[in-house]
């Protein structure tokens, strides 16, 4: 649980509440709060559905900054810009939350993978090339 935690960037008191919080709760508040609302009031405006995207996007990655390095950034917003095409799309939040569930778990698998140690198994031309050194 240890290796997880330290993926979801988690010193808590509740250590169990993380991967919840992460999985549900992060994107339920977040898609509501920037896509559900901030980008449907501001896609009204004179910047559109687009110009709109980018600044409630903008904010979204700011607000994920605290907790991601800043090589991270451009994927969290390159991320945020694909969930508003979804919501552009689909018309439907829905989509834009099943979405962004999806890759806190995949992101929480791959880091908890990382952080615990453990490394994917060798792909079968570098196991070669260590086995012949």
């Amino acid at each position: 649980m240890d290796h997880i935690l330290s993926a979801t960037g988690s010193d808590s008191t509740w250590p169990w509440m993380s991967v919840p919080v992460m999985l549900i709760a992060s994107p339920l508040v977040e898609e509501f709060m920037y896509r559900g609302f901030l980008l449907s009031a501001l896609a009204k405006s004179k910047t559109g559905f687009w110009g709109a995207a980018i600044f409630t996007n903008a904010a979204w990655t700011a607000a994920h900054f605290p907790y991601q390095s800043w090589a991270a950034l451009p994927t969290i917003f390159a991320f945020g810009l694909l969930i508003s095409f979804l919501l552009w799309r689909t018309g439907s939040l829905w989509t834009c939350i099943f979405a962004h569930i999806t890759i806190n778990a995949q992101t929480l698998l791959v880091q908890g993978v990382e952080v615990s140690g453990a490394s994917p198994p060798p792909c079968s031309a570098r196991a070669e090339r260590q086995d012949a050194n």
